[in-house]
């Protein structure tokens, strides 16, 4: 390959330049100044051919033959170029089809993770609410309570190995499918814990209806109490005598009322002293005597309620002014009737009590 100071030398010396220094010494310095061009900016130096015709040189050009030569090469190279490209992109990221599913994957997870997180809002919601009114109202009922290890459907076994603090896929499945099983057990014992409650509240609602619960007359100002129950002296005989009841004195018809459900065993003037009275057998061993009445407005056999209109305050039998003797009986032993009355029972709430018949 030709350089460019040899063409200009030889050009020079055609020209007759010969023996001149400072020929030579121009001819050095540009040789030594090309060759540093050549080599760092061109490193494929053009080559040349002496054309006699014009004499000179000219640089050789490529043929037909060359140029595709060289355009092949150039496309294989380029080819070759991007095929590895995409093999090597293809191993550090994947294909189109892995990556469409590693970004599947990615939205399962994320949707397990806010399926576990909707099963552990469910679980606190159980615990905070259901389970606390469950235990409530079982008090109430005065019912055993669940033992926590019950409640929270606690089971023997090993614990799987998961992963908490970053789980994979599998662990997450694993870990919805262990908080679910443990929720359906929770719910089925919260079912079969309510179907308990309920079935005493039934029997807690019907011990209640029987049971004597409320003050015979509507508790107004007109109504005040004569006379207590115990021992005391009697107006009639001057002696003293037991009382087994408690007298609430009031207006003549004032409305007397049954204070729990039950059936009318008498209804009559027994002529006893009673007057016209009014006996009431309950259940669970209680009974309710209402005498000294003006009149009464049921019949024996007939079954009453709680609130229910029976008959009207009076001054029969023998009694020193309008007054309702009022009696309560457990076993057919007399108890204290104002034990059996609803403290806080004001006038209006005795009033929603009858309108509820």
């Amino acid at each position: 390959m030709t350089s460019v100071s040899t063409v200009i030398n030889n050009y020079l010396y055609k020209k007759g330049c010969k023996n001149s220094f400072f020929l030579i010494d121009l001819l050095h310095s540009v040789n030594f100044r090309l060759n540093i061009i050549d080599n760092q900016l061109f490193p494929r130096l053009k080559t040349y051919y002496y054309n006699e015709n014009k004499l000179k040189y000219e640089p050789r050009r490529p043929t037909l033959k060359v140029k595709v030569l060289n355009t092949l090469k150039f496309f294989l190279v380029v080819s070759f170029l991007s095929a590895t490209f995409l093999l090597l992109l293809n191993l550090s990221l994947g294909s189109p089809n892995e990556l469409r599913i590693k970004s599947q994957l990615s939205a399962y997870n994320g949707q397990l993770q806010i399926l576990n997180y909707r099963i552990d809002s469910l679980q606190q919601y159980l615990h905070n609410r259901l389970y606390r009114s469950d235990k409530f109202y079982r008090e109430i009922l005065e019912a055993d309570s669940l033992p926590i290890h019950v409640r929270i459907a606690g089971t023997g076994g090993s614990t799987p190995q998961v992963n908490f603090l970053s789980p994979s896929d599998a662990d997450l499945i694993l870990i919805s499918k262990n908080k679910i099983d443990r929720l359906k057990k929770q719910v089925f014992i919260h079912e079969k814990s309510l179907a308990e409650l309920e079935e005493k509240a039934l029997v807690f609602n019907r011990e209640t209806r029987y049971i004597p619960a409320i003050q015979p007359v509507k508790p107004t100002k007109d109504i005040y109490l004569s006379s207590d129950f115990g021992v005391r002296f009697d107006p009639l005989s001057s002696l003293i005598k037991p009382h087994y009841g408690i007298d609430l004195a009031g207006k003549i018809n004032t409305e007397i009322f049954a204070t729990a459900d039950g059936l009318v065993t008498i209804a009559d003037d027994t002529h006893n002293g009673y007057g016209k009275e009014i006996v009431i057998l309950h259940e669970f061993g209680y009974s309710t005597i209402y005498a000294h009445l003006n009149n009464i407005l049921v019949t024996p056999g007939q079954k009453v309620l709680r609130g229910q209109l029976i008959g009207l305050m009076g001054n029969t039998g023998k009694s020193t002014g309008v007054h309702l003797h009022y009696e309560v009986r457990h076993n057919n032993k007399p108890v204290n009737p104002v034990y059996y009355f609803a403290d806080e029972l004001s006038e209006t709430d005795y009033e929603k009590i009858i309108k509820k018949l």
